[in-house]
């Protein structure tokens, strides 16, 4: 009972780990890992805003609710326009660089930020992100895009944080396809012991034993 009870918790075991490992990988792979591969190379800079402005017209958002309607959200389209100088480079400052929170938001070249939940909500962001970084000559660290001077982010995903990503997960995978082995083994290994106790007991080599000679 000692053996089944052992196999069935390293069978159970086994699936739950690769499982939560192929959907950790998935979801950090989207939410991490690619961010981070598209920014990489992206230029470390010293940004100066120049002006921060609402744009007279709301943007809209379809999403796709519980109950299968669709309902449009609207969001204010803040635009916060930054001067950049990035070390080294022969272009110098660049005052129509438009400054996005992140290089999510920069996907769809806009507004300084994309936020799609209630309309109240997204109002709120807005104007807290203008409050933080849209006053006339702040300046801070940004990250510039090296095939669009135009383009900045605010923030970008660090190495250390793209590493925890892959490899947590990878740990999932490697421990569930371990144990696995490792039943696979122990159960090989019962076999065995249970076709040479029969060779003891009763003097008659079983098919297997033959094989494993």
């Amino acid at each position: 009972m000692a053996v089944v009870k052992c196999s069935t918790v390293y069978f159970c075991v086994g699936p739950v780990l690769v499982f939560v490992g192929v959907v950790l990988l998935c979801a950090f792979g989207f939410s991490v890992l690619l961010p981070h591969q598209a920014t990489r190379s992206w230029l470390p800079a010293s940004c100066t805003v120049a002006n921060a402005t609402f744009e007279p017209t709301q943007c809209s958002c379809s999403r796709h609710v519980a109950d299968a309607r669709w309902c449009a959200e609207k969001y204010p389209c803040l635009k916060v326009f930054v001067y950049h100088d990035v070390p080294g480079a022969d272009n110098g400052s660049t005052p129509t660089a438009l400054l996005f929170r992140s290089w999510g938001d920069a996907f769809y070249k806009n507004c300084s930020l994309h936020e799609c939940a209630a309309e109240e909500w997204n109002l709120k962001l807005s104007r807290r992100f203008r409050a933080s970084w849209g006053h006339t000559g702040q300046q801070f660290a940004c990250y510039v895009n090296p095939y669009d001077v135009g383009t900045v982010i605010l923030t970008r995903t660090s190495t250390p944080l793209a590493i925890h990503a892959i490899f947590w997960p990878m740990l999932c995978l490697c421990t569930g396809a371990a144990v696995w082995l490792g039943l696979c083994v122990g159960c090989w290994r019962i076999e065995v012991d249970q076709n040479e106790y029969r060779v003891h007991a009763y003097g008659v080599p079983t098919r297997e034993t033959i094989l494993l000679r």
